[in-house]
């Protein structure tokens, strides 16, 4: 079909439907258009779903055509809370509270995007010509607004990667207003083996490969064995209590998920998940859960037994038994989360820019953000030590 033909077929049956729940779309249909972005496929957002302590309000929006469904989206609606999604927390940080006793609070939102994800924002087909993608775009944009409007919401969208342009382009023109958030860590594994690995960090700091080869030989010395599981066993509540026990003491929060959230993972994700534990006479001392898919790895969460561990090394073990995973399985990219940026570079990740869209449904609010995002852009440049933004092009 030309490009004219095609433009003319899909505006004339393009429909926005809207489902509650992920089960009512197909698997496949949703699958064919999330690419690599495992963060935002079927079994994910499902598990979502169903295994978050605390409840969340999801609407599934796809564009379907006479030929089937050429685009989707997700989102949810947001109540202030202290685990995720909190626009308030991604846009005033530790102001968020006087954000709040000045009535400037972002929250309830319509948050667009799968929550703890990066990118993939709108899904869609990759056979569709610009002009024909950039329809879809726009009805799904259009569909999201007036969903905001129905239940009295602004609309956010948290977690732009800067892959997104054509995304980017439709919020510019749609006035929603931009900011960087904190970047992301991404290791890229251009290596053939673990020992390429090394060779790479040696040749930005000797002293961190060094650091790396001597916690690997201490771990080992000191008994630790980690192995992922291919099948849950009694693992699960285990894992649960030590991944809620590192949130807790770290953030001062419990663990996002419930004890449900492993079995459904391996149901819903099957080789897409990967949990890994680490023991030590026969104890477990830590866990890790990533997900994959094609040649890109999302590292997600990471727990130890610090009663029984101490110093002995088995948080970082975890990410080494990991990486050197992924280079078996011809992985090419890990994400591995924000923050902790000093060690994480010191083990060879770069930092991506990560964006934050906003549209306030008053116009007041959208005055004091056009004015507060440029603030919050700064501050977010200079949460990274100056000393390593030589590892971080901002202008890439």
């Amino acid at each position: 079909m030309n490009p004219s033909s095609q433009l003319r077929s899909i505006g004339e049956t393009l429909e926005i439907r809207c489902c509650r729940t992920i089960t009512q779309i197909d698997v496949k249909s949703w699958d064919s258009l999330s690419g690599e972005n495992v963060l935002a496929s079927h079994g994910w957002l499902r598990l979502i779903e169903e295994s978050l302590v605390v409840p969340v309000s999801p609407y599934y929006l796809t564009a379907n055509a006479s030929d089937g469904i050429v685009g989707a989206t997700v989102c949810y609606h947001m109540q202030a809370n202290p685990l995720f999604g909190n626009l308030d927390h991604i846009v005033f940080g530790r102001f968020k509270s006087l954000a709040g006793v000045l009535g400037l609070s972002l929250m309830p939102a319509l948050i667009c995007g799968s929550l703890y994800g990066y990118g993939a924002h709108l899904l869609v087909s990759k056979d569709l010509t610009k002009e024909v993608r950039d329809l879809v775009m726009s009805r799904l944009i259009s569909a999201l607004e007036s969903l905001g409007r129905e239940h009295g919401l602004s609309l956010a969208f948290p977690g732009i990667m800067e892959e997104e342009a054509e995304v980017v382009h439709q919020l510019k023109r749609r006035g929603f207003h931009g900011a960087e958030e904190i970047p992301v860590c991404i290791l890229d594994l251009n290596f053939s083996d673990f020992e390429g690995y090394i060779g790479f960090i040696r040749s930005k700091r000797k002293k961190a490969a060094n650091s790396i080869r001597r916690e690997i030989k201490r771990s080992r010395r000191d008994g630790t064995r980690i192995r992922q599981l291919h099948e849950l066993g009694g693992y699960g509540p285990g894992m649960h209590r030590m991944l809620d026990r590192q949130y807790r003491d770290y953030n001062g929060v419990p663990w996002m998920f419930d004890e449900s959230f492993f079995g459904k993972a391996f149901a819903y994700l099957q080789e897409e998940v990967s949990f890994y534990i680490a023991e030590r006479a026969e104890r477990m001392t830590g866990c890790s859960v990533a997900l994959q898919r094609g040649r890109t790895t999302y590292f997600l969460f990471l727990g130890i037994d610090r009663e029984v561990t101490g110093k002995d090394f088995t948080y970082f073990n975890l990410m080494y038994h990991r990486i050197e995973d992924a280079i078996s399985r011809g992985i090419r990219k890990v994400f591995f989360g924000r923050l902790k940026y000093e060690a994480k570079i010191r083990r060879g990740c770069h930092l991506e820019r990560v964006f934050v869209f906003y549209k306030p449904k008053r116009a007041l609010k959208s005055l004091f953000i056009r004015g507060w995002f440029p603030l919050l852009t700064h501050r977010n440049h200079h949460l990274v030590p100056e000393k390593y933004w030589h590892y971080w092009d901002p202008g890439k």
